[in-house]
């Protein structure tokens, strides 16, 4: 029956996110990022297949209201508590989430007047004009500051990033 088959599927697993903003820049407002799946269903069929988290997040509308859970990162992964230590950064996509409010915590301080050590973000996607995120908004005005430089790694237009196609190389 399918009820019994229904009940044999494996049950969804929690999708979690880790915050891309600094209590720093506003103690009381934070901020996701995410990338929408929108690929090619493997199936075949015609319809492109929608990630489901992020396919919900992306549709919200300013007030909505959602349930969620907050925890704490691990223990390992944090800032250092003293922002003259340097920061080396990898990431692609998406996973740039923490290493933004990495930035933004340090952007805060220098601004505020603190010396703060200068961070390496290497961080690879496919194309600066598609998903190159916060490439001309935070990370240029963060490097302008002198917070960051950041090393793209465009896999699909290497020339973009000095032949660099992926962040390991």
């Amino acid at each position: 029956p399918l009820s019994d088959f229904l009940q044999m599927l494996p049950s969804m697993r929690i999708r979690q996110y880790s915050i891309s903003s600094s209590p720093l820049w506003n103690p009381e407002h934070v901020t996701l990022t995410l990338s929408v799946v929108d690929a090619p269903a493997r199936s075949g069929r015609a319809e492109p297949f929608l990630g489901v988290a992020s396919t919900y997040l992306a549709s919200l509308l300013p007030g909505d209201k959602v349930q969620l859970a907050v925890r704490a990162s691990s223990a390992a992964f944090h800032l250092p508590n003293d922002p003259t230590v340097p920061m080396v950064m990898i990431c692609a996509g998406s996973g740039l989430a923490p290493m933004r409010g990495f930035l933004q915590e340090r952007a805060e301080q220098k601004k505020a007047g603190r010396e703060v050590a200068p961070s390496l973000l290497f961080f690879g996607c496919r194309r600066p004009g598609e998903d190159y995120m916060y490439g001309e908004t935070d990370l240029r005005a963060w490097s302008e500051l002198g917070v960051v430089d950041v090393r793209p790694a465009f896999s699909r237009e290497t020339e973009a990033s000095e032949r660099c196609r992926y962040v390991q190389e």
